[in-house]
């Protein structure tokens, strides 16, 4: 990406291959080299920020020190957004266990066995019954 600059603004930005109308009506094609146009000058290009708990919303160009640079806006993520991704993670657990629930029982339906699982407290109970306990406990911390 391009800007031109003019006066120490930008006037407009141009993607790579794009045409180019200048501000003083010269026309070039996109397949024209960029920095053979002298107002041009490249972009640097920041990288995306992956901090989780920001939300990126867009880019914009500002002039730093005299070079056009992207910079990318964001902000933080509000109490429902992260609710929200909390519940993903645990909705993925739930389906996690599910998927393995179907199997094992069709498994333990054909073979008449069913494996025990032993407890904390040392109670042993069925394997299925402590996935069903799981997936309950799961649920139950799901956030409205």
């Amino acid at each position: 990406m391009y800007a031109e600059i003019k006066d120490g603004e930008i006037r407009q930005t141009i993607d790579d291959g794009a045409p180019v109308c200048l501000a003083d009506g010269t026309q070039f094609p996109g397949n024209f080299p960029k920095e053979e146009i002298t107002p041009l000058v490249r972009v640097g290009e920041a990288a995306r920020p992956d901090d989780c708990s920001n939300l990126v919303g867009g880019r914009d160009i500002q002039l730093i020190d005299g070079t056009p640079t992207e910079i990318w806006q964001s902000r933080p993520k509000t109490d429902d957004e992260l609710k929200a991704a909390r519940n993903d993670v645990r909705r993925a657990a739930i389906a996690n266990l599910e998927a393995q629930q179907s199997d094992r029982r069709l498994r333990e339906a054909m073979l008449g066995t069913e494996a025990k699982v032993t407890q904390p407290n040392g109670d042993q109970i069925g394997w299925m019954a402590d996935l069903d306990r799981r997936i309950a406990a799961i649920r139950a911390s799901l956030e409205k």
